[in-house]
């Protein structure tokens, strides 16, 4: 026993587990406080456990399995070969996000391709859905279980005899199988279960998986014992992942390479290409494409340093992970004895839904005394080194076996400044590893930053996870290559630095960024909240409550307002807030509806947006008709946004999608014309959003959500005049979403990007009040999406926090 190095290795301990465990220790607390109060059960909320286990199971199953056969040859190259090329291509796709894979797929499938418009035009929409998932989760698996299978070890010594002997492919191949089966089925029982606790694949998809009720469940507001307690079986899968994840870290007892370096044959290199090459060529296609540095600069700089910042902090926690778990590896029985613990437990951090870590990080960290922590940047190093600290553990116990082999030849240590002499190049070597690696995945981390970021900080991971759900994912695709080249280039730096042995140089740099992180760019203003009279909703699945809500309309003669939300449900409430009634769309399956206008003889025009057509329905819901359908004709949509009356009973209708464009119906849904185009000039759209008519100058306005602006037209679609642009200064904006015209000579927009409401003047541009900011404070705003103002009352929607906010129009 090594007492320095022991001393070491508990602080290290102490360190990371003050990291670790508060999360989920505090949770368990919190279920067994709660255990004999009457707590709602999960299916009350919507909650399908018993529906999707299978479903989890099946997909998890099917796909780790193709992935495990495919990542078989890769894994035995690797056992042989691991510093080869191989090395550095299966590490790609681990280090990126799988919902990044997946989008890389499903936008090459949008409605402007030829498959994407076949399966809209034959309601086959959810099947093309859950073939790209498909793909997402093999090509994220494969590398998990190459590594997995090299991890393990194989038995090159069968396969070259078998190839001396003259052995055709398939004998070869049933040879190295009966050697390998072990390796093969720990690889895919790893796999099923990372790929059960994959969240926003699921979600994207909307595949119903047990990850993706948890994070239903958790949106929709139940408490933490409620989704701690939906989570317990997801949970015992990811302690049996972990279980053997540590298992695999011990070599199996056979002949460890021997094996040609040709092992799997030429066809083990189409792998990566296809899987990998291929999504990530698409990627960076779109990326170069949408690239614009100062549009970029402006709407996501600040997110893309804050990304940066928690790249390097989380770096460095996982460079003291690597070479804490090295150093006890290295020390003794019980100092190893504690490196594994250590690495079983990140594992299971690693494995379980991101759901269920995010609600154990709130439970202990928001409450009196320690909500500091929570509304910081801190609470981001700590939940996502949380999340990605199995990567450092694997490392130092891989570097610490490297290092055992080199102990023997020489005097074993004595001290633990001996023990750190000796394995000093080995702990540079693990630290940069780690630090590389975590820098990276905390950069791609996105399920478990978007539930834990504090108001007021921009992420990448958030505005990439927006992004994919709406559709409009080219706009931050630029951001996330610049910041995997950024976090590279900080991981060349931190090299250089170690490399010529001034580490203390390093800790400081990464010390000072840490520090930095804490107090990271935030909204350029603090305005005033919004003024609201009436605040209604919350998040829950019974009337009056939402889920997501995306779309609000008001009735001035009839004293209230429509809201539709993710659930596909529109409700109907008084002014007050009080619910007067609802009903469901007839189809949702799909997707659900973002826009809503309510004529003056009181029917309800609903753009249904994946249905492509446009619902009319009475105020009880029963629907008069419908026009519209899938494609790129006139009369014909391709998500269809929002509505607006235009004269002599003409209605404008905003789409995107590819047709970016406004179209013109009368009052019965026959079309009449249609203006506009995709891209960035005068004329163009990308993504209007929301539209308003302004029956005195004979204008439309339109909220050109991409391009960061509002457009004004006249009636035929002659641009009159654009008023702002990108950025978050007063009179600039961030992802306008909804527009309305509360007849004072001003535009009101709401801005997505910016968690705001700014009013501007209609004929300049000029910003003349600016009211939200981040928060969930009443008045503040997360994610709003819509506005109306009518008769001198505003309602806006507040999407994020699931809630209405209605009082005077300022």
């Amino acid at each position: 026993m090594i007492r320095g190095a022991v001393g070491l290795l508990l602080v290290t301990g102490l360190c990371i587990m003050a990291v670790i465990l508060p999360p989920v220790v505090g949770a368990f607390i919190e279920i067994m406080h709660l255990a004999g109060q009457d707590v709602e059960s999960p299916e009350a909320y919507g909650f399908r456990g018993g529906s999707v286990l299978g479903t989890t199971l099946a997909w998890s199953a099917i796909a780790g399995l193709v992935a495990t056969l495919l990542g078989w040859g890769p894994g035995r190259i690797l056992a042989s070969r691991p510093g080869s090329m191989l090395a550095w291509i299966t590490v790609i796709p681990l280090v990126l996000p799988a919902a990044l894979v997946f989008d890389a797929w499903w936008l090459e499938a949008s409605p402007q391709s030829w498959i994407g418009s076949m399966a809209a035009e034959n309601d086959a929409i959810p099947l093309l859905r859950s073939t790209v998932l498909a793909l997402a989760l093999v090509g994220w698996g494969w590398p998990i279980a190459a590594w997995a299978i090299a991890a393990r070890g194989v038995r090159g010594g069968d396969r070259l005899l078998a190839r001396m002997d003259g052995v055709k492919v398939w004998p070869r191949m049933v040879t190295a199988f009966r050697s390998d089966r072990s390796s093969l089925l720990a690889a895919w029982m790893l796999v099923t279960v990372f790929l059960a606790g994959n969240t926003v694949c699921f979600d994207l998809a909307q595949v119903h998986s047990w990850g993706f009720e948890l994070r239903t469940l958790d949106a929709r507001g139940a408490d933490a014992a409620t989704v701690f307690r939906a989570g317990l079986p997801a949970l015992t899968l990811a302690v049996a992942g972990a279980v053997i994840a540590v298992l695999l870290l011990r070599p199996a007892k056979s002949e460890r390479g021997g094996g040609s370096g040709q092992a799997g044959g030429r066809w083990v290199w189409l792998i990566p290409l296809l899987c990998t090459g291929l999504p990530m060529l698409m990627l960076l296609r779109r990326g170069i494409t949408a690239f614009d540095p100062e549009v970029m600069g402006i709407v996501h700089g600040p997110a893309m340093i804050n990304t940066l910042l928690l790249g390097l902090g989380c770096g460095l926690i996982s460079s003291v992970v690597a070479a804490g778990v090295m150093l006890g590896r290295l020390s003794g029985r019980w100092p190893a004895t504690i490196s594994v613990i250590i690495t079983g437990v990140l594992a299971v951090l690693a494995l379980v839904p991101s759901t269920l870590l995010a609600v154990g990080f709130e439970t202990i960290f928001n409450r009196p005394g320690l909500d500091v922590v929570y509304r910081s940047f801190m609470v981001l190093l700590l939940g996502v080194s949380a999340r990605t600290g199995i990567v450092a553990a694997i490392i130092g116990l891989l570097a610490a076996a490297g290092a055992s082999r080199r102990l023997v030849l020489m005097d074993a240590p004595r001290t633990g400044r001996q023990l750190l002499s000796a394995t000093s190049p080995a702990i540079r070597g693990a630290g940069i590893a780690a630090a590389a690696l975590g820098a990276a995945l905390a950069v791609g981390e996105i399920a478990m930053v978007a539930r834990v970021q504090p108001p007021g900080v921009p992420l990448v991971g958030t505005a990439l996870l927006n992004a994919m759900h709406y559709q409009y994912v080219d706009s931050v695709i630029p951001a996330i290559l610049g910041l995997v080249l950024i976090a590279a280039a900080a991981a060349g730096v931190l090299r250089w630095t170690l490399l010529r042995r001034v580490a203390p140089l390093a800790v400081m740099f990464a010390a000072t960024m840490m520090v930095v992180g804490c107090s990271p760019p935030t909204e350029v203003e603090n305005p005033e909240p919004v003024a609201a009279e009436v605040v209604f909703g919350g998040t829950g699945m019974i009337p009056g409550r939402f889920d997501y809500p995306r779309a609000i309309a008001i009735d001035a003669d009839r004293s209230q307002l429509y809201v539709i939300d993710k659930s596909a449900r529109v409700q109907r409430f008084s002014l007050d807030g009080e619910y007067l009634g609802g009903w469901m769309m007839p189809q949702w399956e799909n997707g659900k509806p973002t826009g809503v206008a309510v004529a003056p003889d009181g029917r309800v025009f609903i753009a249904d947006t994946h249905y492509h057509r446009i619902a009319v329905f009475n105020e009880g819901g029963e629907e008069l008709f419908a026009f519209g359908r899938y494609g790129e004709e006139n009369g014909e949509f391709i998500y269809p946004t929002d509505i607006a009356f235009g004269p002599d009973g003409i209605l404008f209708v905003a789409e995107y999608g590819g047709n970016d464009r406004i179209q013109v119906f009368d009052s019965e849904g026959n079309w009449l014309r249609a203006f506009g185009s995709m891209g960035a000039t005068r004329e163009q759209f990308s993504r209007p959003q929301g539209i308003a008519w302004h029956e005195d100058r004979q204008e439309l306005f339109i909220a050109d959500a991409i391009n960061h602006r509002v457009v004004v037209t006249d009636a035929l679609g002659e641009v009159q005049r654009i008023l702002g642009s990108p950025g978050r200064q007063p009179g600039e904006m961030s992802y306008p979403y909804d527009i309305t015209l509360p007849g004072d000579g001003t535009v009101m927009v709401v801005e997505f990007g910016n968690n705001r409401v700014q009013r501007l003047d209609l004929l300049d541009g000029d910003c003349q009040g600016i009211w939200g900011g981040t928060g969930e404070e009443t008045g503040r705003l997360r994610y709003p999406w819509g506005i109306d103002a009518k008769a001198g009352v505003l309602a806006v929607l507040d999407s994020g926090n699931s809630r209405v906010l209605v009082g005077d129009a300022p």
